[in-house]
C-alpha cells in the first residue's frame, strides 16, 4: 500500500482514494516553501503585535475617547518631531491591524 499526503496535507492511500496522486518533488518543495513563508509571516505579525501592545502611547490611545484623542494631539503634537512620532505610532498600528484583518 502506498501512502502520501494530498494538497491539503491529509494522509491518503491509493486504496482509500485512487484519485489522489503523488506530489512531484517540485510541488512538495513549493508547498513546503509556502508553508514556511506563512509561518514566518505569522511569527512576524505576533512579534509586531507584542511590540505595539507594549507601547504606552498606543495603550493610552486605545483607551481614549475621540475627544480625549483630540486633546492628546493638541497637547502632544506641537512640532515636526512630535508630529513624526505620532504619525509613526499610528502607521505602525495601522500596519499591524491591516495585516491581521486583510491577510486573515
Amino acid at each position: 500500500m502506498t501512502w502520501w499526503t494530498d494538497d491539503k496535507g491529509a494522509i491518503a492511500s491509493e486504496q482509500l482514494n485512487p484519485d489522489f496522486r503523488l506530489m512531484t518533488p517540485t510541488e512538495e518543495a513549493a508547498r513546503q516553501a509556502d508553508e514556511a513563508a506563512r509561518l514566518a509571516a505569522h511569527a512576524a505579525l505576533k512579534a509586531d503585535l507584542s511590540t505595539l501592545r507594549a507601547d504606552a502611547a498606543l495603550k493610552a490611545l486605545m483607551r481614549s475617547s475621540p475627544a480625549q484623542i483630540d486633546a492628546w494631539v493638541a497637547a502632544n503634537v506641537t512640532d515636526l518631531a512630535s508630529a513624526r512620532n505620532a504619525i509613526r505610532l499610528l502607521a505602525r498600528a495601522v500596519s499591524v491591524v491591516a495585516r491581521n484583518v486583510l491577510e486573515s
